[in-house]
């Protein structure tokens, strides 16, 4: 009996303990998440201000291709103890490689196969850039300032299209250069010369449009579409008419539209 009432006290003793014990190991581990999410957030908060706070060089590059930094200087030498470089989404900060002397450079699964760093120069080269490599790159030597690049990854500019308005029996002529690709800018031209003051564009340079348009309007008409990363040219050969033939096409778009309302 006595026997029994002993070990059942030290089963007891014993289930307390480990309770103790899992409750004590549980309470170091809430902290120590409490903690690294804290350092987590205030890792991020200084990466934000420090993008807000210092100069960021603008890197532009094509959609698919390929892109190297500014080259941060040799990093095989002795006084290079260190090298970390950052990805910064908004407030969101990723670690994209680190590097310690007398260590292979170390790559964040991501980026693994597609980029690389040159100790030799200090040359980061990122391969087939995705529009979604799209951020702020930080890069930091030792305890060094950071530096920052904001890459910016483009569509390039597909082969421009000029279409004329449908009727060219209407006094005001209409061309359009139609293109697709990011960030786009458009030039006219005419012979290869700045357009003439009575031809008018609109807000982003798409639509160039000459109102009573005559035979003086002839010519061959350019539009130059481009971004940072690329440029395409189109032609249109503009034919347009005496000023009597114009007059009679006017009158004769007229009453043909008139008849059509009439019939309809």
């Amino acid at each position: 009996m006595a026997n029994t009432v002993v070990w059942l006290l030290l089963k007891a003793a014993g289930f307390l303990f480990l309770s103790l014990l899992l409750i004590w190991v549980g309470t170091i581990e809430m902290k120590a998440s409490v903690h690294l999410r804290n350092r987590q957030q205030q890792t991020t908060v200084f990466a934000q201000e420090a993008v807000d706070t210092h100069p960021v060089q603008d890197v532009f590059v094509a959609e698919g291709n390929d892109v190297q930094f500014p080259a941060l200087g040799p990093l095989d030498g002795p006084e290079v103890n260190v090298v970390l470089c950052d990805v910064h989404h908004g407030a969101t900060n990723t670690m994209l490689l680190n590097y310690y002397r007398g260590s292979p450079v170390e790559l964040t699964s991501r980026f693994v196969n597609r980029s690389g760093l040159s100790l030799a120069d200090g040359v980061f080269r990122l391969h087939e850039v995705r529009l979604s490599d799209q951020a702020i790159y930080s890069f930091r030597i030792n305890l060094g300032a950071r530096k920052f690049y904001r890459l910016h990854v483009l569509t390039p500019v597909s082969a421009p299209n000029i279409q004329r308005n449908a009727s060219v029996f209407l006094p005001d002529v209409q061309l359009v250069c139609a293109a697709s690709g990011s960030n786009l800018t458009r030039r006219w031209m005419k012979e290869a010369l700045p357009l003439p003051p009575d031809c008018h564009l609109s807000s982003d340079n798409t639509t160039l449009l000459i109102r009573n348009a005559t035979a003086t309007h002839n010519g061959n008409f350019s539009c130059s579409v481009e971004n940072r990363v690329s440029s395409r040219q189109t032609h249109f050969n503009l034919i347009i008419g005496d000023g009597g033939q114009n007059f009679v096409h006017t009158w004769i778009y007229i009453v043909t539209s008139l008849l059509v309302w009439l019939c309809s």
